[in-house]
């Protein structure tokens, strides 16, 4: 199996999946940033903005996405940039 940094940028941390879970939920797409999936971050973000987080759903989503990925880079499981859950 191929690294899990390989598709992601260079400068991609790791993260635990609950803190991934709580910050995503707080400032939508900056685990996705943070983990390597930079396009897929700032895409999350912009679109939790102009719909006023969602009613809170988009929050929700984005932050069940950031646990689910950060569980997988911890299995150093192979991930691309615009992959989700």
């Amino acid at each position: 199996m191929t690294p899990s940094m390989d598709h992601l940028s260079p400068t991609a941390q790791q993260i635990g999946p609950w803190v991934a879970l709580l910050l995503g939920w707080l400032l939508p797409g900056a685990p996705q940033l943070v983990m390597g999936q930079r396009s897929k971050g700032a895409f999350l973000f912009f679109v939790c903005i102009f719909t006023c987080w969602g009613f809170g759903l988009g929050a929700l989503v984005v932050g069940i996405d950031a646990f689910r990925i950060a569980r997988r880079l911890a299995r150093d499981e192979a991930l691309e940039e615009w992959q989700f859950f």
